[in-house]
Parts: structure tokens; C-alpha cells; sequence
């Protein structure tokens, strides 16, 4: 895999070790930390995907996939959930592609969601 990836996520741990594994997967990642950091970032550079935190300082989660959403139709989006599993994954699949990953997952787990999205095969 060789994508440009944007990842978003206001805790730095997380951000870290998720940027990690897929830069380990051969694809180039950059990290920002807010939403308005974000929203610059998608002005000035072209993203195969979008993994965001849906809970992000600076920026509402509906409001952050709208506006990626009306910059980049196109765009691949992850969504980073945080909180009770299932409470934004219906919200988002209205919006339609909008994928969305619970908090804790593994590096396992991003990169086959990454790979699935792009229709590569998962790792067994």
C-alpha cells in the first residue's frame, strides 16, 4: 500500500501508534491533533483517506465530516469512536462513506479496515 493518509486525533498515544502502523504498512501519514489543523491540512494537500477522531478538540463530529464531505466527496473516511460502541456508527452511515472503527482497536484492525476500503486483501 503506498496512500497519503491524514490522521486526526487529539490523543497523542493514539495518534502515534495509529499513524505508526500504517506508515509500517508503506504509506505516508500526516498527524494532526484538531480539528482545525485538520480542515487546513485537507485545503492544502489531496488525501487518499481521512482517519479522524469523531470526538476531536476544536471541531464537532457532524460537522467535521460535512465539511470533509463537501471539500472531498470522495475522500475515504475512518471514523474513530469513542464512548459506547454503536453511537455514531448509524448517525455517519446516513452521511454515507463514513466508515466507523471503535476505540480500543488494534493495528490489526485499522490496517484490514484501511486495505477493505480499498479493496486489498486483508493480512491472515
Amino acid at each position: 500500500m503506498c496512500l497519503n493518509i491524514l490522521m486526526a486525533e487529539g490523543d497523542q498515544q493514539i495518534r502515534a501508534v495509529a499513524a505508526r502502523c500504517l506508515q509500517v504498512a508503506g504509506n505516508k501519514v500526516h498527524e494532526v491533533a484538531d480539528g482545525r489543523a485538520m480542515l487546513h491540512a485537507v485545503m492544502t494537500a489531496r488525501f487518499d483517506l481521512i482517519v479522524t477522531a469523531i470526538l476531536l478538540p476544536g471541531q464537532d463530529a457532524r460537522q467535521t465530516v460535512a465539511r470533509l464531505r463537501e471539500k472531498l466527496p470522495d475522500v475515504r473516511i475512518i471514523a474513530l469512536e469513542s464512548g459506547a460502541p454503536g453511537t455514531w456508527s448509524q448517525a455517519f452511515s446516513e452521511g454515507g462513506g463514513v466508515h466507523v472503527l471503535p476505540k480500543p482497536f488494534t493495528p490489526r484492525q485499522l490496517l484490514d479496515l484501511v486495505k477493505s476500503l480499498f479493496g486489498l486483501p486483508a493480512d491472515t
